[in-house]
């Protein structure tokens, strides 16, 4: 940006001179986290869960329409009519995370900007009961 305002090709970001080495970049940006996957059972954990709710969902995405077409017999607009049921969970949830993060931005003011991760656990814990009810309903 700056090269272009003034003209001047000699003008140069540091990070621009720097070199790139493949190795490094592998090592931080796909080595790093495949490390923390494995040795952090925290992570470990949350991804494991992470993983099988995205495979409950999209399962349910491909199985709502076959089967309340070719199992109830009902129109193709209409069987996917429970879909609908996923967008309202998903509107309660952003409603729940938006009305929590007035009270998230007051903490975050008392504690000189420095963010606790736990704050934002309850909405979570909150969801993660939520999730098995909505399935069984």
């Amino acid at each position: 940006m700056i090269r272009k305002q003034t003209g001047n090709t000699f003008v140069h970001a540091p990070h621009g001179k720097r070199e790139v080495d493949l190795k490094d970049m592998m090592r931080k940006y796909l080595a790093r986290p495949l490390r923390m996957q494995f040795t952090e059972p925290t992570v470990l954990l949350v991804s494991l869960y992470m993983s099988f709710i995205y495979s409950i969902i999209y399962a349910l995405l491909e199985a709502y329409p076959f089967m309340y077409s070719s199992v109830y017999g009902w129109q193709f607009g209409i069987a996917h009519l429970p879909f609908i049921g996923l967008l309202l969970g998903m509107c309660c949830a952003l409603a729940l995370i938006l009305s929590q993060q007035n009270g998230y931005a007051r903490r975050l003011e008392v504690n000189d900007g420095v963010a606790v991760p736990e704050w934002r656990f309850y909405p979570a814990m909150l969801g993660a009961l939520a999730f098995p009810i909505g399935l069984f309903w």
